[in-house]
């Protein structure tokens, strides 16, 4: 036949399709009355269809599979796609163009959420208002997959991603994201109070090799970096200062995402910190008002430019070392410079600086 189409059907839902050139079924022992049966595919040992192309479409699910082939192993939990211009998947607003896909699950709980395997280079469009991310590329492999058993309704385990070759992310903001490769984890989340699905959200990250971010936040270049997220409100403000004004800390916002009345996409004209360094840890606050650093530290040929409120003014500030802390404590920022056997600390202020083996600042008295 020119066409074939399989279908499943499932009472009072819209019914998932196979559709191909060619389709080859295994059913597993029909006749067999013997053979414990919870679902549809316990009737199966496999399916392969092939096409120019061959797709598989789950409306229930949302979903969509094109490729030149396409198998299902019910025994051994596997779904592999694979073609000669690729495969492409959408899940709701994702869309994905990779150069294979394997889907590993459970076969005693396919309701699980299973193990993806991208062996080679893929794309990732995002069409999502929620998320700050629009575009993903990578160059050699993609593996994403829960750390223990959890579904899509019921969310309840973290996810580990590991990406590799030529990571690039595009953001809602017009920020990029590039390294040679990354490895983080996904921890599942829901807003107080909101009758909702969990989502998951960063928890902690690395990120290694030719690091390079260029955010409306932040600009940065390291060899190693290393993400922690924790959700907690902003701390208070310090005391009225002298003048009356509540004082504000004024390193908390080196990074930090628009308010809730700015644009999730387009750029937000604020002034951005420059951080270079061989090795950057950073511990992010992450609450409804969006996300600030509660911690930084640099290792290595230590180089961050930015700009400091202090008596009222706002001035250029550039911190040279060999290693560069800054702990936001209670509302006050304390940031600390530490020279190296070669590199003494240095700290350029205004029309002036400071040298020495190490410099403590608190922009905030």
């Amino acid at each position: 036949h020119d066409s074939v189409a399989f279908v499943r059907q499932v009472p009072n839902l819209p019914s998932d399709e196979f559709r191909c050139d060619l389709l080859k079924v295994r059913f597993r022992d029909p006749t067999n009355t013997n053979i414990q049966r919870d679902g549809p595919l316990d009737w199966l040992i496999e399916i392969i269809a092939t096409g120019s192309p061959a797709s598989l479409t789950a409306p229930n699910f949302d979903a969509e599979l094109i490729a030149d082939q396409i198998e299902l192993n019910a025994v051994k939990g596997l779904i592999q796609a694979r073609g000669r211009a690729g495969v492409q998947v959408r899940r709701g607003g994702i869309t994905a163009r990779l150069a294979n896909l394997v889907y590993q699950f459970d076969t005693k709980n396919p309701k699980t959420i299973g193990a993806i395997d991208v062996q080679g280079a893929g794309i990732v469009q995002v069409r999502d208002p929620q998320l700050s991310l629009r575009k993903l590329q990578w160059r050699d492999g993609f593996k994403m997959f829960p750390v223990r058993a959890t579904t899509a309704q019921q969310l309840d385990s973290e996810v580990e991603v590991q990406i590799d070759g030529g990571f690039h992310a595009w953001l809602t903001d017009g920020g990029e994201i590039q390294a040679d490769a990354i490895a983080g984890v996904l921890k599942p989340e829901t807003k107080p109070g909101a009758n909702q699905r969990a989502r998951l959200v960063p928890d902690r990250l690395v990120t290694k090799g030719n690091v390079r971010i260029d955010t409306a936040a932040v600009s940065a270049e390291t060899q190693q970096l290393y993400v922690q997220f924790v959700s907690e409100p902003d701390p208070a403000p310090r005391e009225s200062d002298a003048d009356g004004k509540a004082g504000q800390p004024s390193l908390r916002n080196w990074v930090s995402q628009p308010k809730g009345e700015q644009s999730l996409t387009a750029p937000v004209a604020r002034n951005r910190p420059t951080i270079r360094g061989d090795t950057v840890n950073v511990q992010l606050r992450r609450n409804e008002s969006g996300v600030s650093v509660k911690k930084l530290g640099i290792v290595g040929s230590v180089q961050a430019k930015h700009q400091l409120t202090t008596g009222g003014q706002t001035l250029p500030a550039k911190f040279t070392g060999d290693r560069l802390d800054m702990i936001d404590s209670s509302g006050e920022d304390v940031l600390q410079i530490t020279g190296g056997t070669n590199t003494p600390a240095r700290f350029d202020f205004g029309d002036g600086f400071f040298v020495g083996p190490q410099i403590q600042i608190r922009p905030s008295d």
